[in-house]
């Protein structure tokens, strides 16, 4: 059986790689993965 796309898509947009949390690479904010469909509408609809 294939995975859903939302067990691929889920954790992505909840991911916050915070070393408070106990990620082992945390990142800047900038960095996180949570603004991906925004970034991919932009790049679809740019201006």
């Amino acid at each position: 059986m294939r995975p859903s796309p939302a067990r691929w898509v889920l954790p992505v947009l909840a991911c916050r790689p915070i070393a408070e949390f106990g990620a082992e690479r945390p990142r800047p904010e900038e960095y996180w993965p949570d603004d991906t469909p925004l970034l991919a509408e932009g790049l679809l609809h740019p201006g």
